[in-house]
């Protein structure tokens, strides 16, 4: 089970995650394929950090391609 951290503050939404809330966030890291070897780890890395307060939840990603040519806006 996840359990995301409670911000103190709101982020920035300014693309980079160097505001204090994401330094408290959850993060997860573990993910796994579905394509073409479904349970295997994940093929490339993703991090992904989550937050809330009262009134937002806060989500953050950050894919890491060995290739960024290959990124779409479908993925």
């Amino acid at each position: 089970m996840l359990r995301p951290t409670r911000a103190a503050i709101p982020p920035d939404i300014d693309g980079r995650l160097d505001d204090l809330l994401w330094r408290d966030a959850l993060r997860v890291t573990e993910f796994v394929q579905e394509s073409p070897f479904e349970g295997q780890p994940a093929s490339e890395d993703t991090e992904v950090w989550i937050s809330y307060d009262s009134q937002n939840l806060y989500l953050a990603f950050h894919a890491h391609y060995a290739d960024p040519g290959i990124m779409r806006a479908n993925r």
